[in-house]
């Protein structure tokens, strides 16, 4: 049930901080930006995905622990 909780929370602050990656590329962490500017947009991208999808399984998993 933790672990779920931790995901439900953390997963929706990795997608918002992948978000401000978009919006302003030159605050990303320094292995992003080695890139190009477009590159550093897709990592965000790429990140915000993963935050919403970390978020939706501890959503479900919390579901499924209460059944």
């Amino acid at each position: 049930m933790i672990g779920n909780i931790a995901l439900m929370l953390y997963g929706p602050l990795m997608a918002w901080t992948a978000w401000e990656w978009w919006r302003h590329p030159e605050k990303a962490p320094g292995w992003v930006t080695w890139g190009p500017s477009w590159g550093v947009r897709w990592w965000a991208v790429g990140f915000v995905i993963v935050g919403l999808a970390m978020g939706a399984g501890g959503v479900y998993g919390i579901g499924l622990a209460e059944s």
